[in-house]
């Protein structure tokens, strides 16, 4: 219970503005050709494997029966997007809009992303890299994840992916960096209308 209300604390503390989603201005970020606003794609793919460490109630459906099966998976962010957040070079914040992608096999289930996620970088010596899908402020409506082909609206996930990650700006990594998860603080929680599951990587990249 305790490192559930971590996970949702750390996640309510860096939630965006969904009023500076890309396309609501004009302003930042590399687009496509002339003035249509479309944002150029460079995406950057990373794979994960693991395993189901904790179920609490019954989220996908799942038991305690299926604790310390394999997982795997992948999320995708677009380097190309622009950063939304105000904190200057401290933090980057880039909201996605159809150009993200999150996959996850897990108890039997296939967990895909909403193609609009928003990933977080903080630089520095406290590095963080977050990334999570499914509804978020204000309203908790949007957007929908899915579940085995079904869109689901309750459905969501968040990577915290710290301590032993190098990142020495703000930006999206063109090259995702090098990770090892058993020396390093991550938390990864997959949350529906049933209950929770915290998943614990093996590897994260490659």
């Amino acid at each position: 219970m305790l490192i559930e209300l971590l996970a949702c604390a750390v996640r309510d503390s860096h939630i965006v503005d969904e009023s500076a989603l890309p396309g609501d201005s004009d302003e930042g970020g590399d687009t496509g050709d002339g003035d249509t606003g479309e944002v150029a794609e460079r995406p950057v793919t990373v794979s994960f494997t693991g395993w189901l460490a904790t179920v609490a109630d019954s989220p996908l459906g799942m038991s305690d029966a299926d604790r310390e099966s394999e997982v795997s998976g992948s999320f995708t962010y677009n380097a190309a997007r622009a950063d939304d957040s105000a904190s200057g070079a401290s933090r980057g914040e880039y909201a996605h809009a159809g150009d993200g992608a999150f996959e996850l096999q897990v108890g039997g289930h296939v967990v895909s992303g909403s193609g609009s996620p928003v990933v977080t970088v903080i630089p520095g010596s406290g590095a963080c890299f977050y990334f999570e899908d499914g509804p978020r402020f204000p309203d908790y409506e949007w957007p929908h994840m899915w579940l085995d082909g079904e869109e689901d609206e309750a459905l969501n996930v968040w990577i915290a992916l710290c301590d032993g990650i190098a990142l020495s700006d703000d930006r999206l990594p063109e090259v995702f960096p090098a990770y090892d998860p058993a020396s390093s603080s991550h938390t990864f929680s997959v949350e529906d209308g049933g209950g929770t599951a915290l998943l614990q990587l093996y590897t994260v990249g490659g």
